[in-house]
Order: structure tokens, then C-alpha cells, then sequence
């Protein structure tokens, strides 16, 4: 038996977001990072969002761990797909927008 769609959506999007907040998680004894000021990261945590729900609601997922998977999985297609690797993804501004989201999903 499947999950409604709307549960297979919210767990999915928490599937999304989960590799950030547990970045975020794990760094929490350290200085807060500058990017969460930023609304690129947030509009990008958005997307991941809608992007992981959107897949585990494709997939029709049997239960709740198999939806947080298809939503973090979507986070992997799109870093193995468009990322660059580079720590430094959010700082700058006089990078182009593509570039700064190709860096984003390559940390």
C-alpha cells in the first residue's frame, strides 16, 4: 500500500533539505555560517524542497523511509548533474547566477 500523495510530498521534501540541515546541524559549535543570511541559500533550500517532493510523489513511495529517499535522492541527481565543486559557493557576487548555484550544489 502506497502513501497519500501528500504525505509521499512532505516526507519527500524533508528528504530534500535533510543533507542541509544536518550541515547545518554539524557545524552548530562553530561560527554560524554567513550563507544562512543569504536569500540564494534559501531560495535554493526551497527548491530542493519542492524538488524532493515533487520526486517522491513521482515515485509513489510504500512507506516513509522509501519517500525521504526519493527526496534526497533528488538532491543527488541535480549535484551530479550541474554541481561544481568549490567551497566557497555563496560569498561572492559578482559571479554569474548559474555558476553560483553550480557551486552551491557542489558543496
Amino acid at each position: 500500500m502506497s502513501l497519500a500523495w501528500e504525505a509521499a510530498a512532505a516526507w519527500g521534501a524533508l528528504g530534500g533539505v535533510l543533507p542541509d540541515v544536518i550541515k547545518t546541524v554539524r557545524s552548530r559549535f562553530q561560527k554560524r555560517p554567513d550563507y544562512l543570511m543569504s536569500w540564494f541559500y534559501w531560495v535554493n533550500l526551497i527548491f530542493l524542497a519542492v524538488a524532493g517532493a515533487g520526486v517522491a510523489v513521482w515515485r509513489d513511495p510504500h512507506d516513509v523511509v522509501e519517500a525521504v529517499s526519493y527526496g534526497a535522492a533528488a538532491l543527488a541527481f541535480f549535484t551530479q548533474v550541474f554541481a561544481l565543486p568549490d567551497d566557497k559557493h555563496l560569498g561572492a557576487d559578482d559571479i554569474s547566477l548559474v555558476t553560483r548555484i553550480r557551486r552551491r550544489w557542489g558543496s
